[in-house]
């Protein structure tokens, strides 16, 4: 019955045992990276390049470059735009 009151209100409905599901998998995925993996995901997201992550962590190019390698296995995403992309949809993206 919500689920109908909320949608001729013009709004939408989300099933709370789909909601807890939803929630587990973020959940799970952000628990996969580790601290400065997450520390990284935000600027990637906010377009960063790996340059400008490691002038910012102050850690190497090449360091950069293999964490964001690390989160897109992770996050099992093939690129930088859909890591960011989840980030976003996620709300960690810090922008």
């Amino acid at each position: 019955l919500s689920c109908l009151e909320a949608i001729c209100q013009g709004g939408h409905h989300i099933d709370p045992l789909l909601k807890n599901i939803s929630n587990q998998e973020i959940n799970n995925d952000w628990n996969k990276l580790n601290q400065r993996e997450r520390e990284i995901l935000p600027l990637l997201a906010q377009g960063l390049k790996n340059k400008e992550i490691a002038a910012v962590l102050f850690i190497a190019e090449t360091t950069t470059r293999d964490y964001v390698s690390a989160i897109l296995a992770k996050l099992q995403v093939s690129n930088r735009a859909a890591a960011a992309a989840w980030a976003i949809e996620h709300g960690i993206a810090g922008i």
